[in-house]
């Protein structure tokens, strides 16, 4: 749920990232397009793409966002990282130090998770759309600093990242860009970052335990 390589998780515990999102399946955007020529024909209003992928997502079955509101997540992270030091590095019987799951998040089970997150808001939006404030929840630190790279103070950053940027959406939608193209690629890797503006479920979380 959260891009580790860029702290983003300790950034949920730490209380600085409050909302997080995704790209919305591009097929799903298809569909939301006949259902918003259907709600015309229907209702005789128009009705936008995000209002449609909101209403087909609450119908269900029609398509599915990765999360509800109120639903309660474990936050992912590897057993070296959840067992205190000093303690058996035992998870259900098995010794864990050497398997995957004790450095890798992705393998580890949600109920061996200490810390979780609620869904309190879910909205859906284009990437370029997104606020300042927003993107600051998103993570993104200012430094109160000259940027070496940029020559203007502050600059806004990930922690880890060695990207400085202008402002925090200008930071979020670099990261977006740059872990979108890699893991999915939906767009061709000739679309430069400031034409990348793919619909996202945006969700705002609180932290749990």
């Amino acid at each position: 749920m959260f891009y580790d390589k860029f702290h983003l998780t300790q950034a949920v515990l730490d209380g600085r990232k409050t909302m997080v999102r995704f790209v919305v399946p591009q097929r799903y955007v298809e569909k939301a397009k006949a259902y918003q020529q259907e709600y015309y024909e229907g209702a005789l209003e128009r009705i936008s793409i995000e209002d449609a992928l909101l209403n087909m997502a609450g119908a269900e079955k029609m398509i599915s966002s990765p999360y509800k509101v109120g639903e309660v997540v474990a936050v992912a992270q590897a057993y070296v990282d959840v067992i205190p030091i000093g303690e058996p590095c035992v998870i259900n019987g098995e010794y864990m130090p050497g398997k995957p799951a004790w450095t890798n998040k992705a393998c580890v089970k949600a109920e061996y998770m200490p810390h979780h997150v609620r869904i309190t808001s879910m909205k859906v939006e284009r990437l370029q759309k997104i606020s300042e404030k927003d993107a600051m929840r998103e993570g993104v630190i200012r430094v109160n600093e000259t940027s070496r790279v940029l020559g203007c103070k502050p600059y806004y950053t990930f922690k880890g990242s060695k990207a400085h940027s202008v402002s925090a959406k200008v930071a979020f939608i670099g990261l977006m860009y740059r872990h979108e193209k890699r893991e999915k690629q939906p767009y061709p890797r000739e679309v430069p970052a400031v034409a990348y503006n793919p619909y996202l479920w945006a969700y705002e979380i609180e932290l749990v335990d």
